[in-house]
């Protein structure tokens, strides 16, 4: 028996309700969420599967991702310690040997993409990182060409300034704005 895990359930209802909306087949849908969401295989405990998977899954090849790694700076987080929505800025540690941001962080640019599948060892650690970072190494290992198909690093990282997450949409939608401005520079 395979069980859906109701999170990454919901956001691929909601994502493939959207796509149905725009049958126009010359427009893309880009979906922007955390590695671990769009990841194909899912979420590394058994039958948990992920939005990535169940996009996978219907739309198949026209089903493309694109993850986002970093190798140091600052992030703004969650504070595990705090109740509410508190948040503070963490500083990423140097790179696990052998992790995709130590090989990445090789490489003399500033941000990159990378296909996957040029990759010639595609069994890396990678972090793991949600809304709340925990001072320590939080590394999954796996096949990175069966999660993602390229990926995006950053060598340095700054913190927001403000959450993403908040219940005032308007700075929610700004924020949306901003860094797509940012992606356009990958075009």
């Amino acid at each position: 028996m395979q069980r859906r895990w109701y999170r990454d359930e919901s956001m691929f209802d909601n994502a493939a309700y959207f796509i149905s909306k725009n049958k126009d087949s010359r427009k893309t849908a880009c979906i922007i969420a955390h590695n671990g969401h769009i990841d194909c295989v899912g979420r590394g405990f058994p039958h948990l599967r992920s939005m990535g998977y169940y996009l996978k899954e219907k739309y198949g090849a026209k089903y493309f991702t694109i993850g986002v790694f970093a190798g140091l700076g600052n992030l703004l987080s969650r504070d595990p310690f705090e109740k509410g929505q508190a948040y503070c800025e963490k500083k990423l540690p140097t790179p696990l040997i052998g992790s995709i941001e130590a090989f990445c962080s090789n490489a003399p640019y500033s941000y990159f993409y990378y296909p996957t599948n040029a990759l010639s060892n595609s069994n890396f650690y990678y972090r793991e990182i949600g809304n709340t970072y925990i001072e320590s190494n939080q590394y999954l290992y796996g096949n990175l060409r069966n999660r993602i198909d390229g990926l995006v690093f950053l060598s340095q990282t700054e913190a927001s300034d403000q959450p993403i997450y908040t219940d005032d949409m308007k700075l929610t939608i700004n924020r949306v704005i901003k860094h797509t401005s940012v992606l356009k520079k990958f075009e």
